[in-house]
């Protein structure tokens, strides 16, 4: 399920506007690196939003041994 840059604005100032441009840009980092760990990627989808992908465990175990060499 694709999430709009509008809907993540909504749920994280609904009150106010977002305090810059590329606010939502800054949080989609921060969660990807959140993320990371837990076998989940925020992917980009290009002119509509962001989605999750969940990668299988020997993936993430995969990748985890090669960046610990």
């Amino acid at each position: 399920e694709i999430v709009t840059r509008s809907a993540i604005e909504q749920c994280l100032w609904s009150d106010q506007p977002a305090p810059g441009p590329r606010s939502v840009d800054a949080v989609v980092y921060r969660l990807r690196g959140h993320c990371r760990g837990l076998g989940l990627t925020v992917i980009t989808v290009r002119g509509e939003g962001f989605m999750f992908e969940q990668r299988l465990v020997t993936e993430v175990i995969s990748i985890a041994s090669d960046a610990a060499r």
